[in-house]
């Protein structure tokens, strides 16, 4: 079945069966999945880091965070994506730079999962997060 989602006006990612539910959200896509259990579907949402934005009338700090833009019915299902595959594979190969959970994946930011720092470092957190469905 075909869901529509996008982020409500909080930042809050959020899915419908009906696109009009959604059609005033931003970054809106849409997705097929195979079931819908407990009103609840996933996604995976990578953090890079933090950059500048240098030469506006102000300058700022800004989050670089992109999002994997499939909807997966269950977190297991997520985990059998390409980009998670890839980066678990890595950890396997690299333990010790890579910090692994049921639902993410992290370098190593010294001794620590990677949550905060330079988007030019080459670190990530990559995390598989619920997306409600309304």
């Amino acid at each position: 079945m075909k869901l529509y989602c996008g982020k409500n006006l909080n930042g809050i990612w959020k899915a419908s069966l009906n696109e009009a539910k959604v059609d005033k959200f931003s970054d809106l896509f849409e997705s097929d999945v195979d079931v819908i259990h407990n009103n609840k579907v996933y996604m995976i949402r990578i953090y890079h880091g933090y950059d500048y934005n240098y030469g506006s009338e102000t300058n700022s700090i800004f989050d670089v965070t992109t999002y994997v833009r499939q909807l997966f019915h269950s977190v297991m299902s997520a985990k059998k994506c390409d980009i998670w595959e890839e980066k678990e594979r890595l950890s396997k190969e690299n333990p010790e730079e890579y910090h692994v959970t049921p639902i993410s994946i992290a370098s190593d930011d010294f001794g620590e999962p990677f949550i905060c720092g330079d988007c030019f470092s080459g670190k990530f957190n990559m995390e598989i997060i619920g997306v409600r469905v309304i």
